[in-house]
């Protein structure tokens, strides 16, 4: 019997922790892919450090709607690393770079995304597709 096509992408880490150094951020990555009949194909780990400069950070679940609406940041500025975990067991969620633009980050049920946002964005926005969902976010400014 044939295997199903498995992904993993395994965000292992994203903390910002007294343990550490002050300011610092920790950010450990790794994509493995396994299909019967193809090559095992792993992008090795990345893992690195990131000097948190700005003061804001933000973790919350936002309940995101069947209309586009603002991404809640809180005080924080855009610019900086981003987790993002769709709750939801069922239906996905995207991501675009402002109101009214096209769809960047699509999140299926359970999934995440992981990216560092640019000083230069403006308010994105989030929007879900055949029902509401809970949306896992937390950004570091930077």
């Amino acid at each position: 019997m044939r295997r199903l096509t498995t992904f993993l992408l395994a965000f292992l880490l994203l903390a910002a922790s007294p343990t550490w150094a002050a300011n610092e951020l920790s950010v450990t990555a790794r994509l493995l892919f396994s299909k019967a009949g193809e090559p095992e194909l792993s992008v090795g780990q990345v893992e690195f450090t990131v000097t948190v400069t700005g003061t804001n950070y933000i973790r919350h679940v936002q309940n995101i709607g069947l209309s586009e609406e603002a991404l809640t940041l809180g005080d924080m500025t855009p610019g900086g690393w981003c987790y993002f975990e769709n709750l939801d067991a069922t239906n996905f969620v995207e991501i675009r770079g402002a109101t009214g633009e096209t769809d960047l980050v699509k999140m299926k049920a359970g999934e995440f995304s992981l990216l560092r946002m640019s000083a230069d964005a403006s308010a994105p926005y989030v929007i879900a597709d055949t029902a509401t969902v809970d949306l896992l976010v937390a950004c570091f400014e930077n």
